[in-house]
């Protein structure tokens, strides 16, 4: 018993890298993420892999290259898909991997209670999560840019309400010891 759950487990999770990974290279070739190709000097290469999209994070993180990196990990799963298809990326491939694999709940997905998720839900979540810090991991400890959902701890509006097309990206200046990060707005995401 415990055999088929961890067999089921590494299914969808193999599943669920699998079209998160298609999503972000589509996304990155929608925004015409490139990267400096190291065997040719001055030779830019479309993004084809997931390290080639750390890679290009690695190369520039300037304000053109965070609202690519927004674009790709948070906002085009979620609004871009859902305007197209009608359903967001999460909830499309969890139903699919649902199908795939022929599980069926006793209680369906659109009939728990607000807050509650099925474990294919959380495992998509965790999945999607983990392969994006891994992929943009480099980018954070090389510039000391992140970009985040959330404007941060400073100057936090208790009744904020982000609008899907603004991002933050916080910023340390590591020259300075004990210096706070800078927490910047970046809108106009599909602008890229």
């Amino acid at each position: 018993m415990l055999n088929a759950i961890n067999t089921d487990k590494q299914n969808v999770t193999a599943l669920s890298n699998a079209a998160c990974v298609a999503l972000w290279l589509d996304a990155a070739e929608v925004c015409n993420l490139t990267y400096a190709c190291s065997f040719k000097p001055g030779t830019q290469l479309s993004c084809r892999r997931p390290a080639d999209i750390g890679l290009a994070w690695k190369q520039c993180s300037g304000p053109v290259n965070c609202k690519r990196m927004a674009f790709i990990f948070d906002y085009y799963g979620s609004e871009v898909y859902q305007r197209a298809l009608g359903n967001t990326h999460h909830a499309a491939t969890t139903q699919e991997i649902m199908a795939t694999m022929g599980i069926v709940m006793d209680v369906p997905p659109t009939e728990m209670r607000s807050g509650h998720r099925t474990c294919v839900q959380k495992r998509y979540s965790y999945c999607a999560n983990n392969r994006k810090n891994n992929i943009l991991r480099g980018g954070a400890g090389i510039h000391h840019v992140r970009v985040n959902l959330e404007q941060g701890e400073e100057d936090r509006r208790p009744n904020f309400k982000r609008p899907k097309e603004v991002f933050f990206i916080s910023r340390r200046d590591r020259t300075i010891t004990g210096a706070a990060p800078v927490v910047d707005q970046v809108s106009h995401v599909v602008n890229v």
